[in-house]
């Protein structure tokens, strides 16, 4: 699959992500505060009927964002496998 890139709130549902930046917002502080930081690999989990809020996992613990916390978290996705997604012993 080809890597795609977008905001969280408009990524796919229980695919590998990988953050690839946080907009310039008040916001920004707080989501790294919370683990969101580039580089970082998460999971959406679930999405609340509407689309907001969402369970995302990242680094190892569940965390609820609001739509418009996740539309400022840009991510990528399409180029790791999800067996790998939480255990970085295997290659």
């Amino acid at each position: 699959m080809p890597q795609r890139q977008g905001s969280l709130d408009q990524a796919p549902t229980g695919v590998p992500l990988t953050i690839v930046r946080l907009d310039e917002s008040d916001l920004s502080l707080k989501l790294m505060e919370m683990g969101c930081l580039p580089g970082e690999k998460l999971e959406i989990l679930h999405r609340a009927s509407g689309g907001d809020p969402l369970a995302i996992k990242v680094m190892e613990y569940v965390l609820g964002l609001r739509a418009r916390e996740a539309a400022a978290v840009w991510v990528s996705w399409g180029d790791t496998p999800l067996r790998n997604l939480w255990n970085s012993q295997e290659p």
